[in-house]
């Protein structure tokens, strides 16, 4: 059985105004945004009373604002827009425009000249590619070549005693340096003879280019004398 204090309290609960009974413990104006209204009824900050604020609240929620709309075009701050634009951006839209082309035409040229080295330098590696295989098959080329020279020589220095010998033996080895100086000497002497032939060559074909030249020369002078007498 409920006490008469009991049931004194659940009536005086009941008669409790809304506010009392807001259980979700938000604030006025954050149940007033939550309900789509406008948060403050009068400015409790510096900063609501500012234009850029009312004007953010005029646009979300209109005439419940009670915000003046006139003052979303104020004269003065419209005429300090202009001045601060004609300030900053003191170029027409066309020049910008045409400042920007420009701007985008020298990138692209930079661009093309940039793809362009790269193709040439392309091509240049693969010369240097091509190059320095020549130069490998040349080294390989004188290496076997030599190899061969040495081999030639080991088989005549055995032909030269007539009969097997041990490549460590000191007589083979004494008769391959032998021969080995010879045969470098008679490269040499090869070497020496090639660029005396080459050096001939050479002066024969100075000297018939002088001769070409002497008679061209004289036949000019032959002319001019013949040219000479005809006048006289």
């Amino acid at each position: 059985m409920m006490t008469h204090k009991l049931l004194m309290k659940r009536q005086n609960s009941k008669k409790l105004p809304l506010k009392s009974q807001n259980k979700s413990g938000l604030q006025p104006q954050h149940q007033n945004i939550v309900n789509n209204r406008q948060p403050f009824e009068e400015p409790k900050h510096w900063s609501h009373a500012t234009l850029k604020y009312q004007r953010k609240i005029y646009g979300k929620y209109g005439t419940e604002s009670n915000f003046d709309p006139s003052l979303c075009w104020n004269k003065d701050e419209i005429a300090q827009r202009k001045e601060y634009e004609a300030i900053a951006y003191p170029k027409e839209v066309l020049e910008l425009m045409e400042i920007a082309k420009t701007k985008r035409k020298a990138l692209e040229d930079r661009i093309a000249q940039k793809q362009a080295d790269i193709a040439q330098k392309m091509q240049k590696n693969e010369m240097w590619k091509e190059d320095l295989f020549k130069k490998f098959a040349k080294k390989e080329a004188e290496a076997k070549e030599a190899k061969d020279r040495k081999d030639r020589l080991i088989e005549e220095v055995r032909r030269h005693f007539g009969y097997t010998v041990d490549p460590r033996d000191d007589k083979f080895k004494e008769m391959l340096e032998k021969k080995e100086k010879e045969q470098k000497k008679a490269m040499k002497e090869a070497r020496k003879k090639e660029k005396e032939q080459l050096m001939m060559a050479k002066l024969t074909v100075k000297g018939k280019e002088a001769e070409k030249a002497k008679k061209s020369k004289q036949a000019d002078a032959n002319a001019n004398e013949t040219e000479e007498d005809a006048v006289k």
